[in-house]
């Protein structure tokens, strides 16, 4: 059965939900103390399935509980089969378990029934229940003899039952029984027994959605305000803020009292009920003075136990340990003085607090100083010269949160002072002092956070050594927030725990000054320091952290713990709520992510509940922090502020109602505008951070990630990428398991460019393309992209209806892309006409958003156990802060990267090449900003030395190019992963070479290599940043070649996309600079683009022209690849243009001269169309001796083909080879036809994929879709198909495969008679095409394609399944 969601209840139900139906349906009319008795079955065991068998759990402490089958005597028989039943089903499925903490679990049951008493006791105010009589007794004994998954019957149990149903097992000595299990009953008669035992329990619910009926009780102020007096108070305040259920577990260290009562055998009922009254008046008057309450009062254990608490949510108070203690001796001088029948009386006193406090090692010599605080005394010693110069009254006022180290600078002046034989006196700011506060004598002085540096001569100056290791080190300056308390109780929390080692420090013992001491440097304490905390002189100490302690996992110091709960106990239930919420979120956060994880609160109750805390200095607005935060992380001297007067507020000082309403208002009015806000005190939003559950942390946290992860970018003016340029796409599968949650790319648009490029470029080209823009980075709706949206089967059914705006864009897009390059020029134009819209961009943002959205996510990750999302973000992280020139930041997030790596948690992780080289990356770049060039050394030889001059730059860049294209060659996906990696080195070694011409390049680049992998925005975002780029372009030398490399990659980029026309434009201009220029190898890449791209168009004279270009190239250059290509576009020719450049023959013997050639046979997509085309020449010329050998290579190469269109031209050959092999076993082998077909099937969804980076493709794939499914018996949708290949092929201009669609389309369903087979007839010796012919030479040529003959199937059994052989 499901719980009802809590919201779903009323509030009496929502208190009912506490308290056990033996009092919701009881008797509320009889005066407190009294008894009722009833018969029932008493069940003494762990928590587990009891709801769901009718039984109500009357009591719980620890693990174990008691829980009551309330039912007439007659009925009990049946009754303790059915709680018998429960028994076994619960140790059927938690009899035995391992915890998740190592421990094994056991469970051991006790059944008892026979007469039971209920006891009321309290007063008008609390009131408590327990259960009495011999049951309860038995029950405990019996549970006492049970082993682990053992149920066991007390005697009186087993007397009351059906001893036929049960099968049992002696217990040596013992009336009580072992039940093994239930018999002679099926489970459906079970049910059935169920559901009759249901009718004789009151009140068991009817619903299939809840377990107790009580969720459903309707509004009854009597009823509810009877079952209050049982809830705690703590509850109540929560449940009244109508908090959910599962929002009123917390976990927080108390102190507890267990008061035991023992009474005298002779004690009767009356008796123990009074006596059991008494000590509950007596122990609730003691320990509420001290905010003490008691939780539980049970007697299912041996005697009556007083549970009492100290400390629970809303009653932390100091000295708690202490009012605890105190509490149990008055407890317990009354219980032995003034309680009759009492036998024992037993307490037991359990706290987590510590109530003892001494130095490490030593003492100061003075009684106040500490490091750090220098400034702040000479701020003192100053205006006490002023003062013995004038005689004039000063005044100096410190102000600073708790633990800033007042009380000891305070301290140190007096102590001061008296040696000086001046008088001091500290006192807190009051009413009566408003004049002083005010006075142009005073000075203020507001105390800041300890420095990094500081804190750590603290540390040493605390513990009494020399040197404490980094790890040491950099747990103190994150943990502490640089407060001196903190420090100190940190250090202290370490000792106890017997986590410090201290050793003797040998002056030879340097420990290697590189990374880790870049911000922090070891130092020795002051000699005249030392000599006091030394054995002798010459013994000095260093500290460490022992083997094995994980630092990161350390909890909150008790001490610290309890002052910050106190402080949250002091707040109301919605405050709490509020704090505690916004500590998931971290030191800082955001008012829209507080409210998208508080449950069901409105903005207005947010707003005022935010104010209130405000107010009270809980929270403060991030925009109103002081400077003092970058000026520490950046270790600079702090200077002292001086404040106007009246910033000071006195204690005690009290404003009218009137006053304070408009104030309150007036602080709603800056949450709002504020958006962003902070903790006042770190070590409150720790405390309230350690109090959730370890569920509650990690749902709250995937709250958190879901929400942010849409924000994680630069602000608007810095571009709106990643700060680790398109880190995402190296990660984009694992960020895509909870991004799916949430679409928000519609709402931050990226701009890949400086601030002013990102606003030009977007101007122009929504000037130029219309409203269809959506911004560069997220998404390039060009041309292309138009194109490509028409691809589906969906999209080409909705363009058959008429004429649709996908369509017209295409005509636009056209336009756009064909002019665009020309129009380059316009966006430097429009520059000046803009410059007012840049600036109205506003400052830069990222500061806020790297600490209310990366910093944030680094840490939710993390707490969830998403190690290497944690690690992404926290990379971010460090390149965000070098980005801000906060290098502090930037060297601690690289700090906990290290240490996350290095973690255990984090081994079963394969790290990211990409993040990998990133991590080194970005601390040699810390490095270098900071001048420390002897710290630098080498990690990975690409990235690290940026020292080199500018020729060792582009050589870089020239060495990562081989690589991303060497390691395209190979489909494994760590392949995959290191050209995509080498490819963007390439971007960022032509970006730090700071050179137009390479950075262009590298785009150009980075786009191949992204289309060639699939990554279809990656590849269209860089073409169009080298566009944009190009613009700058001088068109001479460097330039030109630039130029003319775009323009290649253009072209291809218009081949795979389908805008044919474009791409032969830009092919034909490339061609003509390559000749210009002398670049053979670049010429033969724009050719083979320009060459698919005229035979797609059937311009048959001019495809001719370019490739007797590629011949001599080729041919004549005697390059292996560009031989092959040149080959297989001859056998392209022979198959589908009807005419031939290079006879079969010729190509034939090139394929087996060479094939073994390793150049060439690494160009597996090159291999797939040549043994494509070989097999297919050779299936449709029946020769299938000859099909097996290619068709089989041509199998072993599919695998390992990349993206690319050439690949994915080669998939489609081999595409049609595996039709032609369907149609031979169709008509000569039909019991091979269903492995064929699905294999078939299986390939032509893969290459319909890969058709994703190329859509020119898509027609030829449904041309042989539409031929599968014909040959498969289905014309209805081979006719659809058929129908969208023609559409895709006018919207492409592919007049190509449009000739053989027609011819296809006349044989399969039109023609009158048969048809001639021009190809066949034309085969094997096609007529050969010679330079300076034309069209007019070739009259037949548009119809000499091959038929796609339909075989003739069996009607009655078209396609037998495989026989089966007998066995």
């Amino acid at each position: 059965m499901e719980q009802r969601k809590p919201s779903d209840s009323t509030t009496i139900g929502k208190v009912a939900a506490h308290v056990p139906d033996l009092i919701v349906y009881g008797d509320f009319s009889q005066e407190v103390p009294f008894i009722e008795s009833f018969g029932g079955v008493l069940l003494f065991a762990d928590i587990s399935e009891m709801l769901i068998y009718g039984g109500n759990i009357l009591n719980f402490a620890g693990d174990a509980l008691l829980a009551l089958w309330k039912v007439q005597r007659s009925r009990l028989s049946d009754i303790i089969t059915l709680v018998l039943k429960c028994s076994l089903r619960i140790q059927e499925g938690y009899g035995v378990r391992e915890s998740e903490v190592g421990l094994k679990l056991q469970v051991k049951i006790g059944l008892s029934a026979g007469h039971i008493s209920k006891v009321v006791v309290g007063d008008n105010k609390h009131q408590y229940f327990l259960v009495i009589g011999r049951a309860v007794d038995e029950v405990r004994l019996a549970q006492n003899l049970a082993k682990a998954s053992e149920v066991i019957l007390s005697p009186k149990c087993w007397e009351l039952c059906n001893k036929n149903m049960i099968e049992i097992e002696t217990i040596k000595d013992q009336r009580s029984v072992k039940a093994r299990y239930i018999k002679n009953i099926s489970e459906i008669e079970f049910d059935e027994f169920f559901w009759k035992c249901t009718e004789y329990l009151q009140h068991y619910p009817t619903g299939e959605s809840i377990l107790r009926a009580t969720s459903t009780l309707s509004p009854n102020d009597e009823l509810e305000k009877s079952l209050r007096k049982y809830v705690m108070r703590n509850i109540l305040k929560k449940t009244d803020d109508n908090q959910p259920l599962e929002y009123l577990s917390e976990l927080r260290p108390v102190t507890i009292v267990f008061v035991n009562l023992q009474f005298d055998e002779s004690a009767n009922t009356l008796h123990l009920c009074k006596a059991i009254h008494d000590a509950n008046v007596k122990i609730s008057n003691i320990i509420h003075v001290f905010s003490g309450k008691i939780n539980k009062v049970f007697m299912f254990d041996k005697g009556c136990t007083f549970l009492c608490v100290f400390g629970l949510p809303g009653d932390k108070q100091a000295d708690e340990s202490a009012h605890a203690l105190d509490s149990a001796f008055k407890i317990f001088n009354f219980c032995s003085e003034m309680l009759m029948k009492i036998k024992m009386i037993g307490q037991a006193y359990l706290t987590k607090e510590r109530s003892e406090y001494y130095h490490l090692l030593g003492a100061d010599e003075s009684p106040g100083w500490q490091a750090g605080q220098e400034k702040e005394l000479e701020i003192y010693d100053t205006l006490l010269k002023g003062f013995v110069a004038s005689t004039e009254g000063r005044v100096i006022m410190y102000e600073g949160l708790m633990g800033y180290g007042k009380s000891q600078l305070l301290a140190e002046i007096a102590y001061l002072g008296q040696e000086a034989g001046y008088n001091h006196q500290a006192r807190p700011p009051c009413v009566s002092a408003a004049n002083i506060i005010n006075s142009t004598k005073t000075t203020y002085v507001q105390l800041r956070e300890l420095k990094p540096s500081v804190i750590l001569q603290k540390a040493c100056q605390d513990l009494g050594v020399v040197s404490i290791s980094r790890e040491l080190e950099m747990f103190l300056i994150q943990r502490s927030h640089g407060i001196p308390f903190y420090c100190e109780e940190l250090l202290q929390n370490l000792h106890l725990k017997n986590m410090l080692i201290f050793h003797l420090w040998e002056e030879e013992e340097e420990v290697d000054d590189e990374w880790e001491g870049l911000f922090t440097n070891a130092i020795k304490v002051i000699p005249s320091k030392t000599e006091s905390l030394s054995s002798s002189d010459n013994e000095l100490y260093i500290c460490t952290i022992r083997q094995n302690v994980t630092l990161q996992n350390i909890m909150l110091p008790p001490t610290l713990k309890g002052i910050a709960l106190a402080e949250l106990d002091n707040m109301s239930s919605s405050e709490q709520l509020v704090v505690t919420c916004a500590a998931i979120i971290g030191l800082t956060f955001t008012t829209e992510l507080l409210l998208h994880i508080l449950p069901e609160w409105t903005k207005r109750k947010m707003n005022q509940t935010l104010a209130a805390l405000v107010d009270s200095h809980i929270f403060k607005c991030f925009n109103k922090r002081k400077d003092s935060q970058k000026a520490q992380s950046q270790d600079m001297p702090s200077t002292e502020l001086l404040v106007c007067p009246g910033t000071v507020r006195p204690i005690g000082q009290v404003s009218d109602s009137r006053s304070s309403v408009y104030n309150r208002i007036k602080q709603e009015q800056l949450v709002i505008q504020c958006g962003v806000m902070a903790f006042c005190m770190p070590l409150l939003q720790e405390a309230a951070y350690e109090c959730w559950l370890k569920s509650q942390k990690k749902a709250l946290h995937l709250k958190c990630v879901s929400y942010l992860e849409g924000q994680a970018h630069k602000c608007r003016r810095c571009g709106e990428g990643d700060f680790i340029s398109f880190h995402r796409h190296t990660v984009e599968m694992m960020l895509e398991s909870i991004e799916s949650q949430e679409n928000i790319s519609e709402q931050h648009k990226e701009y890949p460019f400086s601030e002013a490029a990102s606003l030009i470029i977007y101007t122009t080209l929504k000037r130029l393309q219309g409203p269809s823009f959506e911004g560069m980075e997220r998404k390039a709706v060009t041309a292309e992209a138009s194109l490509t949206s028409t691809c589906s089967p969906e999209s080409v059914q909705r363009t058959s209806e008429g004429k649709t705006s996908h369509q017209i864009q295409n005509s636009q897009a056209e336009e756009i892309e064909k002019e665009f390059l020309e129009r380059l020029d316009e966006i430097i134009q429009q520059s000046d006409r803009d410059w007012e819209k840049i600036k109205r961009l506003g400052s830069c943002g990222c500061e806020e958003i790297v600490e209310s959205v990366f910093v944030p996510l680094a840490r939710h990750c993390m707490a969830m156990g998403e190690y290497a999302r944690g690690l992404y973000y926290l990379l971010e992280c460090a390149a965000a802060y070098l980005h801000l020139s906060n290098n502090y930041m930037a060297f601690c997030n690289l700090n906990t990267a290290e240490n996350l790596i290095k973690s255990v948690d984090f081994r079963a992780t394969v790290i990211n090449q990409f993040e990998e080289a990133t991590f080194y990356s970005l601390k040699v770049a810390i490095v270098r900003s900071l001048c420390c060039c002897d710290l630098l050394w080498l990690k990975m030889c690409l990235l690290c030395d940026r020292e080199k001059k500018l020729a060792f730059l582009y050589q870089q860049g020239c060495c990562l190019s081989l690589l991303w294209q060497l390691f395209s060659l190979d489909t494994a996906t760590n392949s995959k992963k290191f050209c995509h990696l080498a490819a963007f080195m390439k971007v960022n070694s032509a970006e730090e070479l700071d050179d137009e011409s390479q950075i262009i390049s590298s785009y150009t680049e980075f786009s191949l290599c992204c289309q060639m992998m699939g990554y279809q925005d990656e590849w269209m975002k860089y073409e169009l940043m080298a566009i944009q780029r190009s613009s700058h372009l001088r068109v001479i030398g460097g330039g030109l070649l630039t130029t003319v490399k775009l323009a290649q990659s253009l072209a291809y980029m218009k081949l795979c996309l389908g805008n044919l026309p474009l791409s032969i434009q830009l092919g034909y201009r490339a061609h003509e600079m390559c000749v210009r220029l002398k670049k053979p190898k670049l010429d033969y890449l724009v050719l083979c683009r320009l060459f698919k791209a005229l035979f797609l168009r059937s311009r048959y004279q001019d495809f001719v022209q370019v490739l007797s270009w590629l011949e001599k190239l080729a041919v004549v250059g005697e390059r292996i690849i560009r031989m092959a290509c040149f080959f297989s576009y001859c056998l392209e020719l022979l198959l589908y243009a009807g005419f031939s450049f290079k006879s079969f023959k010729e190509c034939l013997e090139f394929i087996k001269r060479n094939e073994k050639n390793c150049i060439l046979m690494s160009q597996n997509s090159i291999m797939l169309g040549l043994y494509s085309s070989l097999a297919i020449w050779f299936a449709r010329l029946q020769q299938w001796g000859n099909f097996k050998e290619p068709f089989e290579k041509a199998r072993r190469l599919l695998r390992r083909t990349s993206a690319s269109f050439f690949a994915t031209c080669g998939f489609c050959r081999f595409l049609e080879c595996e039709i032609l092999m369907l149609r031979k076993h169709i008509e000569e082998k039909p019991e091979l036809v269903w492995a064929t077909r699905n294999k078939i099937l299986k390939d032509l969804d893969q290459v319909l994929s890969r058709c994703s980076t190329s859509p020119i493709c898509y027609p030829r794939v449904y041309h042989l879709k539409a031929y599968i499914l014909l040959v498969l018996g289905n014309e209805e949708q081979s006719q659809i198909y058929l129908s969208q290949a023609f559409q895709l092929c006018d919207i492409y201009g592919n007049l190509l495969e449009k000739s053989w669609l027609e011819i296809s389309h006349e044989w399969w369903f039109t023609a009158k008679g048969p048809m001639e087979d021009l190809w066949l007839k034309a085969a094997p010796d096609f007529p050969k095409w010679e330079i300076g012919m034309t069209e007019k030479d070739f009259p037949e040529i548009h119809k000499t394609k091959y038929l796609l003959r339909v075989p003739a199937l069996d009607i009655n059994n078209p396609f037998p399944e495989p026989e089966i052989p007998d066995v």
